[in-house]
């Protein structure tokens, strides 16, 4: 596989994680973390080997972010004892600078982001694009108890990367485990923490500057590949001064995933390197079948764009002049096992009113965002009836009738429900 991604002449080469499987294990099925020493000795094999040690030698930039499995410990999150350790570990793996944040940030985790500005080809007046890569350290802190991916300081940080004021028109964040996709049934995800998961969402959706900017999310650990999107709703007509009843007020927000998994192994070579046997074991026992895009179209689920069980590397290139990325998954006859072009258009947040061209789903659930403008929320509604019941039964134990005044602001507020609704229709 090195030889194969030698041939495309990357200019950036990104590991997302189980660089190496440093915990050792009995029967591919227990796992328990390695002595340093040992996990020293795995990094530096995999280090000398000779088409990696190519790669290294070439143009090419080699970055990255652990998993769990070069963490240290299978499932690794914070309370991982050697995780100081485990970090110098793989920072050395990939040739981090000394004295970078990554190495010396006391309170620890590998979390870092790089930014690309330049024209997009050599032409004098080529416009100038600009892209910002986000690296997720998902184990150093990670908290499933009280649902936190990524600590307090990372959020902080992650928080400051997504508002940044410099004119940034892709962002490309990255987690070792999946974030968008959410249809295994097994394994690791940010679906296991769905508070995190939307906090992420809620953060791109509201950011303060670079609102027109594309969002692509990059991901592995799963041992297949897939392209993965939804859609996150916000209601700005406060902002905008649209019409939200209308959808005008309403922006919607693609979230696109392109998962990698793996070099060395995928599902295919669990199941006696049989593409059809990884099939039918990924739709029949791994894959969630409402997690496809016909279902999503047709009301649930997030949308899946094809999967691939066999050993794959992700090819991602961003075609500023095409105005497209273009995603291939190459196998390890150099073959494309899957391709997708995807338009910088459905990468960029729209108005619902211009958006027909979406899911039924996602049209379904922006309109309610769009509701949630022109009618008060429920919570709310049943807080004001409890507090008028409450002032009718003190005024009843003064002996004074109170029943007309109950039953005005009950069907007032039933009439006006209806009269919402009735627009709604007329307009959808």
């Amino acid at each position: 596989m090195w030889s194969h991604v030698m041939q495309r002449q990357p200019q950036l080469f990104l590991f997302l994680g189980d660089v190496v499987y440093a915990d050792k294990s009995r029967f591919e099925v227990w796992r328990w973390p390695s002595h340093l020493s040992d996990m020293a000795a795995i990094y530096e094999m995999q280090k000398t080997q000779p088409g990696y040690a190519a790669l290294r030698a070439s143009d090419t930039k080699i970055i990255g972010m652990y998993d769990d499995h070069d963490y240290g410990e299978n499932d690794g999150d914070g309370s991982y004892v050697n995780k100081f350790a485990a970090r110098q570990l793989f920072l050395d793996f990939i040739d981090e600078p000394q004295g970078t944040a990554r190495r010396t940030r006391p309170e620890g985790g590998i979390h870092t982001s790089y930014v690309w500005r330049g024209p997009i080809s050599p032409a004098a007046d080529a416009p100038v694009r600009s892209t910002r890569l986000i690296l997720m350290d998902a184990r150093f802190f990670q908290n499933a108890t009280s649902d936190d991916m990524l600590g307090a300081e990372q959020w902080a940080w992650l928080e400051a990367q997504i508002n940044t004021a410099e004119p940034t028109d892709l962002f490309i964040l990255t987690s070792g485990v999946q974030l968008v996709s959410t249809d295994k049934r097994v394994g690791e995800g940010w679906r296991l923490l769905p508070r995190s998961r939307a906090r992420v969402f809620d953060l791109l959706a509201k950011r303060r500057h670079n609102k027109n900017a594309m969002v692509l999310f990059l991901s592995g650990d799963v041992h297949l590949a897939e392209t993965a999107v939804t859609y996150t709703c916000v209601n700005d007509s406060a902002e905008t001064g649209a019409d939200s009843s209308s959808g005008g007020g309403v922006t919607v927000h693609p979230f696109y995933e392109t998962t990698s998994s793996g070099l060395t192994h995928s599902v295919a070579s669990h199941t006696l390197n049989s593409p059809a046997l990884a099939d039918w074991i990924l739709h029949n026992f791994i894959l969630d079948a409402k997690d496809s895009w016909a279902e999503m179209e047709a009301g649930s689920g997030t949308g899946i764009h094809g999967v691939v069980s066999r050993k794959n590397v992700g090819d991602v290139q961003v075609d500023w002049a095409a105005e497209e990325v273009a995603i291939s998954y190459v196998g390890e006859h150099n073959e494309a096992l899957l391709t997708q072009r995807i338009p910088f258009a459905a990468l960029r947040p729209r108005h619902l009113a211009s958006s027909k061209e979406l899911p039924q789903l996602v049209q379904a659930k922006c309109r309610d965002e769009a509701l949630r403008a022109v009618s008060p929320p429920m919570f709310v509604l049943a807080g004001v009836r409890a507090v008028f019941m409450a002032v009718a039964v003190l005024l009843a134990l003064l002996g004074i009738p109170v029943a007309l005044l109950c039953f005005c602001f009950c069907s007032g507020r039933s009439e006006q429900r209806k009269a919402a609704d009735t627009k709604q229709k007329k307009q959808h």
